[in-house]
């Protein structure tokens, strides 16, 4: 939910405008800038009106941007552009991975939902907010903005971008979590405070954990080879093993046009065993998100263990050729 007197996505977005404009070098955003811009919630001091009106339909269109989609909106930003992109380095990597090229892929955009509007706190008094935030949308607009480009509009969250920061919040004495609460006025609106809510959730040490069943669903058709996307999940999963402990069991099932299992459960311990099948995936075919999911899922259920924090992880870059590709239609099948 996001209330009246917080910038929108197109706040941030003018500020990486600006930074591009007045710098022939790449400035790092810092904790306190992206704080003093996205802003959580809103306390209402005054009355509050309630706007239904919907995202426009140009909205929805301007953000069906390709990856790659330059939006400058003024020469002078077009011109500055060329000239940072002359000076900084022409991809971001992870270990010479790259994230982002240069070149527009059909198959990866990004979409404007349209701006949450005000909500009245008399008739609308509860928020829920999630678990797990995402911090993706600030790690894309860095890397266009260390290839001398601006991202797409729609590419740029608010909320991915208050997420991806650690406010060292301390962790709760008892409880499950702990709330810190600042108020102060808000710097878009007279007579309206802005109340930032910080949870921290009860932290445990690595040797407290339960042991994890964990079951890798993983995209191998032949699209995943486009910008070595196959490459980089090998990497991560590469770096997963060294947590691993002994008790702990991992699975991996690949699909494409039809769903493999890989590896079966496999104790943490045996850490060769388990490179030994990353290693050896490669990709090609089409590809069926269905078939792999199911496999996935039959193979949680066969080593099921209460004691065992149990996960099924679906790696993939979205890409559906055969079979059913909406969620709904896909969890309706695993749950029959």
């Amino acid at each position: 939910m996001r209330a009246s007197g917080v910038p929108k996505p197109t706040d941030v977005y003018k500020l990486l405008i600006l930074i591009k404009m007045h710098n022939n070098v790449i400035l790092k955003l810092t904790v306190c800038t992206i704080v003093a811009l996205t802003i959580v919630a809103l306390v209402s001091c005054a009355p509050a009106v309630k706007q239904k009106k919907p995202a426009s339909d140009r909205s929805l269109i301007r953000g069906q941007m390709p990856l790659g989609h330059d939006t400058g909106s003024s020469l002078a930003a077009k011109k500055h552009l060329g000239e940072i992109e002359r000076t900084l380095p022409r991809r971001y990597t992870i270990d010479n991975i790259p994230i982002l090229t240069n070149k527009s892929y059909s198959d990866m955009y990004f979409r404007y939902y349209g701006t949450n509007p005000t909500i009245d706190t008399s008739e609308e008094n509860v928020s829920t907010f999630s678990a797990t935030p995402d911090t993706a949308s600030y790690t894309i607009a860095k890397a266009y903005l260390s290839q001398g480009r601006l991202p797409p509009e729609a590419a740029v969250r608010v909320e991915e971008f208050i997420n991806a920061f650690d406010y060292q919040y301390r962790a709760p004495r008892q409880g499950d979590f702990s709330i810190d609460a600042e108020v102060f006025p808000s710097p878009n609106r007279r007579g309206y405070h802005v109340l930032r809510l910080g949870i921290k959730g009860k932290t445990e040490h690595p040797s407290q954990r339960k042991p994890a069943n964990l079951v890798f669903v993983i995209d191998i058709s032949a699209s995943m080879n486009k910008e070595k996307r196959l490459r980089l999940v090998k990497k991560s999963l590469q770096l997963l093993v060294n947590r691993l402990k002994k008790k702990d069991l991992l699975a991996i099932v690949a699909f494409n046009n039809d769903a493999y299992t890989v590896l079966n459960p496999t104790p943490g311990h045996d850490k060769g065993r388990i490179r030994q099948a990353v290693d050896g995936l490669k990709a090609g075919k089409s590809s069926n998100l269905q078939r792999g999911l199911l496999l996935g899922y039959r193979l949680a259920r066969k080593h099921h263990d209460r004691s065992k924090t149990s996960r099924v992880i679906l790696v993939s870059d979205g890409i559906v050729t055969k079979g059913a590709a909406t969620a709904e239609k896909i969890f309706q099948a695993i749950g029959s």
